[in-house]
């Protein structure tokens, strides 16, 4: 079984609670408001942590994943770009060894990889982590979690800027049905996806 992003946050509350602290209190928002100096402790909190269970040759540990997530989250917010990439790849090959190949933290680790270099943008390698992450995140949660949703939402947004229309509408489509029953139909997010799709569909007309 792979193991969990709750499983490893548990190990880490034990162990190290200050750092599960940090990634619970920052879990599912952006911490670009906090003061430069935090940002750049939190860098240095968790490349100690990676550094303290390697050199305890540790390196199959489940929470390492976790771990180098968090660390690559605050190196992107610190614009420490090159370095963040390593830790979000680092943590796909941590998860796929160790938490068993295929898991939600795998799922995670692409997500974020794919958000990261579609910043840059590296719009082709963000495509592939993203179209990792939904596979993924089907896999584990079934076609119509939000998660996927989410995933999708991402994807589309890709493709769209690469210009494959037809794909990007797809995906929004998807995105759009599993909205409606994961968030309700009156979601703002919803409203958002069906703004995209409107436009979508008018920038294919046009080209065709």
């Amino acid at each position: 079984m792979p193991f969990s992003r709750a499983e490893a946050l548990a190990w880490l509350e034990t162990e190290h609670p200050e750092a599960a602290a940090v990634v619970r209190e920052t879990d599912g928002i952006g911490h670009e408001q906090a003061p430069v100096e935090q940002r750049y402790s939190y860098v240095a909190l968790f490349e100690g942590l990676i550094r303290e269970l390697e050199g305890r040759r540790r390196v199959r540990h489940p929470a390492l994943g976790l771990l180098w997530l968090a660390l690559g989250r605050f190196q992107a917010e610190v614009f420490q770009d090159e370095a963040a990439r390593k830790s979000f790849e680092r943590a796909i090959s941590v998860t796929d060894r160790s938490a068993g190949r295929g898991g939600l933290l795998a799922a995670e680790a692409h997500e974020r990889l794919g958000e990261h270099l579609a910043r840059q943008p590296e719009l082709e390698g963000a495509r592939r982590a993203f179209e990792r992450a939904v596979v993924l995140f089907e896999k584990n949660l079934g076609p119509e979690h939000d998660r996927v949703g989410e995933a999708l939402w991402s994807l589309g947004a890709v493709r769209r800027a690469e210009w494959t229309l037809p794909a990007a509408i797809r995906d929004y489509e998807r995105v759009q049905a599993i909205f409606t029953q994961t968030r309700g139909s009156d979601h703002s997010d919803l409203d958002l996806v069906v703004r995209s799709l409107e436009a979508l569909r008018k920038e294919l007309a046009e080209e065709g």
